[in-house]
């Protein structure tokens, strides 16, 4: 059947301008996601992504319970933490039928762009939740420091 009307402009929705950019392994962020959401309380199964050069540390609280994974990643820009609902974001990263994924980024409150390695033409957009939403979730209190001789994922 066609439908006669005007499709929402979807280019609107695509993030753009990134300054920030995390190549990785999509099975070993996927199987970090999955076991860190494990003791997540909410629905939305808040899990928090600090960012630098090699490393991603994805962590989640639920009550008195606090799950963290490290994950070896390569990572360009400035470090950050940006919260996703972890359904999304491993149901992004299934997807991705590759062996490498592209995660780019503007900032911790902006759509990140998920793109698999072996197809450039396909690309998944995930909303970041907001950090007052992960506050609650995740602990406030500052991560803890990343070792600065660790060799990067090769």
């Amino acid at each position: 059947k066609v439908i006669d009307g005007t499709f929402p402009d979807y280019t609107r929705v695509v993030p753009t301008g990134f300054s920030r950019s995390m190549n990785a392994v999509a099975s070993e962020v996927k199987s970090a996601a999955d076991r860190v959401a494990v003791v997540g309380e909410d629905k939305a199964r808040a899990v928090k992504l600090d960012l630098s050069e090699c490393q991603c540390v994805m962590t989640v609280r639920g009550g008195d319970n606090v799950a963290q994974r490290d994950v070896d990643i390569e990572y360009e820009g400035e470090p950050m933490s940006i919260g996703f609902n972890s359904k999304y974001l491993a149901e992004a990263l299934s997807l991705c039928s590759g062996a490498d994924v592209l995660l780019e980024f503007k900032d911790d409150q902006s759509p990140v762009k998920v793109t698999p390695s072996d197809d450039e033409n396909v690309f998944f957009v995930v909303m970041p939740m907001r950090e007052r939403r992960i506050g609650r979730t995740i602990s406030a209190t500052a991560p803890s420091p990343l070792p600065t001789s660790r060799r990067c994922m090769t």
